[in-house]
């Protein structure tokens, strides 16, 4: 599958934002002809954990990642990476937070046990 970057970008200023912020895609992931997208809020944007959005092949939006409610005084610390293994998308954040996200809801699972460190 061949997608433009700058049509997400474009994409993510209809979906998230009012206007023409400087968003930066950090990482595009594709499966199953299925379009993620994990991108930086601009600064001293609200909820910047919810930063990973899917898209189907035609480009339509489905979903933006569910809040994840981190304590305090990391509430807000966005997904930086996101991958797939063994047929399902995880996420990671720089507190500690492996998750795994569903592919069809964007509802976010901590593995039990886990803990940030």
């Amino acid at each position: 599958m061949n997608i433009n970057l700058h049509i997400f970008k474009k994409k993510l200023n209809d979906v998230e934002f009012d206007q023409d912020e400087n968003v930066k895609i950090r990482q595009v992931v594709i499966y199953k002809e299925n379009i993620y997208l994990n991108f930086a809020y601009p600064k001293g944007h609200p909820e910047k954990n919810r930063n990973i959005l899917k898209f189907d092949k035609n480009g339509k939006f489905v979903w933006r990642v569910q809040a994840m409610d981190f304590p305090e005084p990391d509430r807000d610390r966005p997904f930086t990476y996101i991958g797939i293994e063994d047929g399902k998308l995880y996420a990671y954040n720089p507190i500690g937070y492996n998750c795994y996200i569903d592919m069809e809801t964007g509802e976010v699972y901590v593995p039990p046990g886990q803990r940030p460190w």
